[in-house]
């Protein structure tokens, strides 16, 4: 899915959220801001992979982070 981001920090920032459980491998590809994710769905949802995103500060196509966040 997409997520905003500008640099390669964002990029190291984006792939170590989805450093939690359930989650097999991401992977953040900063040319065309996608990240393509490998769950188990019994483990985690599409919905809490998009809030994990939120939470470090980043927009995905599905979720906007807030001004907090």
């Amino acid at each position: 899915f997409w997520v905003n981001s500008v640099c390669g920090l964002c990029e190291k920032t984006i792939e170590k959220a989805m450093d939690t459980r359930g989650v097999i491998t991401a992977d953040y590809s900063l040319e065309n801001q996608m990240l393509t994710v490998t769950y188990k769905t019994n483990k985690i949802t599409e919905d809490q992979l998009h809030r994990l995103i939120n939470e470090v500060g980043y927009d995905t196509d599905k979720s906007i982070c807030t001004d907090e966040q």
